[in-house]
């Protein structure tokens, strides 16, 4: 793999531009995201330790590994990242595989996004858990019933997300 320092303007987040390997499925958000971003604060020469990895997609750099690190670094005004490269030649089910598994342990992921656009042995195989997880969410029956906990940090957070799943036909159950 090639090592090269990377304008962060030409580095992309993985939104299934590249044939044959799904969307980032994890979110980047709350508590975890703040986290690295007093991390890169705190300790910026950890990023020369702990790269982004990419994969040059016809001239378009897309981060297969390390998106936190590349959004907190774009969010914190850096100019440039060290991000290895993947030779094009790198089998997209190695990259599939290289997305689930640097995340089996951390953060939160898009259940919908996994459900619809990973297979979900290959997930089991990877370490990640999604508990009842067999099929995508299109072919599960349609009486089927799902228990979801949303969890609010304030009072107008859980009216406005209360709100938005009744709009979209949801039952909603609150404690």
């Amino acid at each position: 793999m090639k090592l090269v320092t990377i304008p962060i303007s030409k580095l992309h987040t993985n939104n299934g531009q590249i044939e044959g390997v799904g969307k980032n499925p994890r979110f980047i958000r709350d508590e975890a995201y703040e986290k690295i971003k007093k991390s890169i604060i705190d300790d910026p020469e950890m990023l020369e330790l702990r790269e982004i990895i990419a994969y040059d997609n016809n001239g378009e750099y897309v981060v297969i590994l390390g998106n936190q690190r590349y959004r907190a670094l774009k969010e914190l005004g850096y100019k440039d990242a060290i991000v290895k490269i993947l030779p094009p030649d790198t089998p997209k089910d190695k990259i599939r595989a290289f997305i689930i598994k640097d995340n089996t342990h951390y953060g939160n992921h898009d259940f919908d996004a996994l459900a619809n656009e990973w297979d979900a042995e290959l997930l089991d195989d990877w370490g990640l858990d999604v508990p009842g997880f067999t099929e995508p969410l299109e072919t599960k029956e349609k009486e089927a019933t799902f228990l979801i906990e949303v969890k609010c940090n304030n009072a107008a957070e859980q009216e406005k997300t209360y709100n938005e799943l009744l709009n979209k036909g949801y039952s909603v159950i609150t404690k």
